[in-house]
Order: structure tokens, then sequence, then C-alpha cells
């Protein structure tokens, strides 16, 4: 909590861990309990909490943590979106990052990988994963505070993990679709 009391923080963002995402019973009653923590402990009184909404896991995935959802990735993702929904409407959170919605969105494309969008099942592949979920952040988080939206923006990161401009056009485009819908 020391990290609270370091800055003026104007955002400070929260999520539940992957395992217990999709669980209700992970976030009640020690969410609210966290947020009135923060709340007392952060020094800017007026600082946004935000949520960071995970994605399921790969549909190849078979880690035992996956068994909490059937190894089914479409009742993980039901299910995170039930409770994140519950999430935001019981304890008044003002703005949803919808990278699990975007991420599964994508799973549907051309760009989706054999993982699913990540390398190991559950972690972002450093190549599409990162940079769709970098613009699903950008879109939820700079756009409202600077006007500046996700889309046409040219960073593309670089090297092995660079994407190219075809690419990057989607997972805006994907990023603004996600950010709209959880609005």
């Amino acid at each position: 909590m020391d990290g609270l009391g370091d800055e003026p923080w104007d955002i400070i963002t929260m999520q539940q861990g992957s395992p217990k995402s999709g669980r209700w019973d992970s976030y009640d009653p020690w969410l609210g309990n966290l947020i009135e923590i923060v709340r007392k402990e952060c020094s800017n009184p007026k600082a946004a909490i935000v949520w960071h909404q995970t994605w399921a896991y790969s549909r190849t995935y078979t880690n035992r943590s996956f068994a909490n959802y059937a190894y089914d990735q479409q009742y993980m993702f039901d299910s995170i979106q039930l409770c994140v929904d519950k999430a935001r409407e019981q304890y008044n959170i003002p703005v949803v990052i919808p990278s699990g919605p975007a991420v599964q969105m994508l799973r549907g494309t051309w760009l989706n990988t054999d993982k699913d969008l990540t390398r190991d099942g559950f972690h972002m592949s450093y190549r599409e994963g990162r940079y769709a979920t970098a613009c699903v952040w950008f879109e939820a988080l700079i756009k409202p505070t600077l006007g500046v939206s996700v889309k046409g923006n040219s960073f593309r990161n670089s090297g092995e993990n660079e994407v190219s401009d075809k690419e990057a056009a989607l997972m805006q485009k994907t990023a603004i679709k996600a950010v709209k819908q959880a609005k």
C-alpha cells in the first residue's frame, strides 16, 4: 500500500487474478474492502479506480486452473464478463478496460494464433496479444483523458514483435469496439 501514497495518482487499476476472474466468490466481499483501503491510502481523493478485465485462457490450455471453467474458453469468458458486470455495478466502478472482450473478438479473426493470442495459454503473446491489449488500454484511458484515439496510431512495436499496418488497423478497430461496448 506504500505506493498509493507515493504520488497523487489520477487512475488506479485493479484486476482479479485470471484463475479466479470468473468466480464471484473470489470478489465479494474482498473487493469492497480493497477499494475502501485504496481510497483511504491514496493521496488523491479524486483518483479514479478502474477495472482491468482479463481474458479467457486459450482453448488448448491444460493447466488445472482452467478446470474451474471445465476447460471451456467461452464458459470462462462468459463467467469473467458476468463477474465484471456485477463488480462494476455493486462497487460503482466507472471504467472497465476490456482487454478480455477485445482478445475474444480477435480470436474470431484471421489474426488469431494457435494459442489464441497467448504465448503459453494465458499470458498474452509478445506480438499480437500485447499490441492488442495495449490498444485497449490506450483507448480506455488515453482517449477519455486526452481526447486522442488509438485509431491511426503509428506505433507498431519493433523487431520480431513488430505488427504490420493491416494487423495494427484490425487491433485498433477491435480495441475501439470493445471499449465502446464496455461503456
